[in-house]
C-alpha cells in the first residue's frame, strides 16, 4: 500500500471554556502531559466545562482524564441540539472513584457541556479530554469501487 491509499478524517480545531479558570480552558485540549485545566477551587454542582468541537460530529462518549484525586465526582454530560436549539442531557454519572468516562447513544454536536452535579473538596481538573466520534464512512464517495 502507498501513503496516499490511507484516507484520515479531517479535524477541526477545537476550542473550550469553562466557568472557572476560563483562561487556562485549553490546556485540557493541548495534548501534553504536563498541562491541565484545574477550576482552582473545591468541585461545586453548578462548576462547566465546555467544548467546541469546530463542526457538528456524531459523538457517543467522552473520557475525562485528571490529576491523581481531582476527578469529577458526579457530572452531566450535555449536548446542542441544534435542529431543536436547546442543550439535551446525553448521560450522567455519579460517585466517581476515577477518571469519568461517560458512554451515551450516538448523537450529531458541535457542543459538549460538562457539568458538576457533585460537590467534592479537590478542585476538577482535566489533563487531557476523549471525545469518542462515531464514523459514517471510512471511504469517500469518489473512492468506493461499485
Amino acid at each position: 500500500w502507498m501513503i496516499a491509499d490511507i484516507l484520515a478524517h479531517p479535524a477541526a480545531e477545537w476550542h473550550a471554556h469553562a466557568s472557572h479558570n476560563d483562561a487556562d480552558a485549553m490546556r485540557a485540549l493541548d495534548n501534553r502531559v504536563a498541562t491541565a485545566w484545574s477550576s482552582g477551587e473545591q468541585q461545586t454542582p453548578g462548576m462547566w466545562f465546555q467544548m467546541d468541537l469546530g463542526g457538528v460530529e456524531k459523538i457517543s462518549g467522552v473520557m475525562l482524564i485528571a490529576p491523581p484525586d481531582e476527578f469529577p465526582r458526579g457530572i452531566r454530560v450535555s449536548v446542542w441540539n441544534a435542529s431543536a436549539h436547546r442543550w439535551q442531557i446525553a448521560a450522567e454519572k455519579t460517585d466517581a472513584r476515577a477518571d469519568a468516562e461517560i458512554i451515551f447513544p450516538a448523537t450529531p454536536t458541535q457542543f459538549i457541556n460538562l457539568q458538576l452535579v457533585q460537590a467534592a473538596e479537590p478542585a476538577w481538573s482535566i489533563q487531557h479530554v476523549r471525545v469518542y466520534r462515531e464514523m459514517e464512512e471510512w471511504m469517500g464517495a469518489s473512492n468506493r469501487n461499485e
